[in-house]
Formats: structure tokens, C-alpha cells, sequence
């Protein structure tokens, strides 16, 4: 499913896997997680320093011979700590 950004969470770590299957082209992955941190890689582990409401977006741009296409998503994530 194009789009889709799975995020679980283990202990105090979150996983996030950026998911554009069923497309064919080159692509390029933005993640900001709310808290002022950001990665490149599909894949990204990470712990949250702070509690509380944070806005996660991932924005993914597909290219393919027909041209480049930029897709935005976003998703609330609420943090607790243990």
C-alpha cells in the first residue's frame, strides 16, 4: 500500500517502516518526527526524549519515467513514559 508508514512501538523505542509497495520508480523518504528530528532511511528507530502529543509526517517522492511525485502523510502519536 503506497503511503502507509507502520509505526510499533517496544519499550520506550518506536519503529517506523515507510511502506510504497506497489509502485515502481526510484525513491526518496523525508520522516520528522515531531520532536525536531529527522531521517532519510525507510527504516528508523527511535526514542522520544519528551511526553505528550507529537505530529509524525512522512513525505515520500516517487520518480518514474513518467515524471516525479511528491506524496505528504501525517499521523499523532501520543508519548508516555514508563
Amino acid at each position: 500500500m503506497f503511503g502507509s508508514a507502520l509505526c510499533t512501538q517496544t519499550a520506550d523505542e518506536v519503529f517506523f517502516i515507510a511502506d510504497a509497495s506497489g509502485f515502481i520508480g526510484l525513491f526518496h523518504y523525508q520522516l520528522n518526527f515531531g520532536d525536531g528530528a529527522s531521517a532519510t532511511r525507510r527504516v528508523v528507530k527511535l526514542t522520544y526524549a519528551q511526553t505528550g502529543k507529537i505530529m509524525v509526517t512522512i513525505t515520500v517522492w516517487v520518480t518514474t519515467r513518467l515524471g516525479a511525485r511528491k506524496y505528504t502523510f501525517g499521523k499523532e502519536l501520543i508519548v508516555n513514559k514508563r
